[in-house]
């Protein structure tokens, strides 16, 4: 995989994740009364798009996605479970099944 797609994954997936987490926080803020009945239905779509796309994902490729874009607890969490190559190989693996899985979701519905 070459070096500017191995860029590109990384920044389509943190684009995916600022939205996740802007569309959450407008959905909760909405059903907390905090806005006014603005049509949600697109920001609840793109949550449910990104969790169906999330949970066909393998454990181990979850546990990266998660880590890594989503809920970054700490830098090196994977120093315990990977030398750096393996996880480098199955970062990117990772990262391009959810990019495909997240297309063929929106693109179906």
């Amino acid at each position: 995989m070459a070096k500017d797609n191995y860029k590109e994954m990384i920044s389509i997936i943190k684009e995916i994740s600022i939205t996740y987490f802007f569309y959450q926080d407008r959905v909760r803020r909405s059903n907390n009364g905090m806005l006014g009945s603005t049509n949600l239905e697109d920001a609840k779509s793109y949550i449910q798009n990104t969790n169906q796309a999330f949970n066909q994902l393998t454990d181990e490729e979850k546990d990266i996605i998660n880590n890594e874009f989503f809920y970054q607890d700490y830098a090196d969490w994977w120093i315990k479970k990977y030398s750096r190559g393996d996880f480098q190989k199955k970062k990117k693996i990772a990262m391009h099944q959810f990019i495909n899985y997240f297309s063929e979701v929106n693109n179906a519905n």
